[in-house]
């Protein structure tokens, strides 16, 4: 599944990342940036793009919430399957990136 910038936007939104508009009306091309939930801003190429979809900031954003998520509900056994995923698809780098993306969007979109 190639994710669109919607879901992109959303999937680092739900991993606690949020868009910062730094405009304001005495400087409205100021931009802004994407910032963790300490407000540091994370490395990305154009200040207005959202982060890209690669292994470190999935292993920096998204596994980390994942692992907690599926550890409180005590689905703790369902991280085999990402592991799975990632033994499948080592060969290539953007496999590995599209399935652990894979994984972790199917359990952080369909979080209560």
């Amino acid at each position: 599944m190639k994710p669109t910038e919607a879901q992109i936007k959303e999937f680092w939104e739900r991993c606690g990342l949020h868009y910062e508009d730094w405009s304001s009306a005495f400087a409205p091309n100021q931009g802004g940036a994407w910032v963790d939930s300490n407000n540091k801003i994370v490395d990305i190429e154009q200040s207005n793009d959202t982060p890209p979809i690669d292994l470190n900031n999935l292993f920096k954003y998204a596994v980390p919430k994942v692992c907690d998520y599926l550890t409180q509900q005590g689905e703790w056994f369902k991280l085999r399957r990402l592991w799975e995923a990632i033994e499948q698809a080592l060969a290539d780098r953007k496999l590995v990136e599209t399935a652990v993306f894979n994984f972790c969007w199917e359990v952080i979109h369909n979080e209560s």
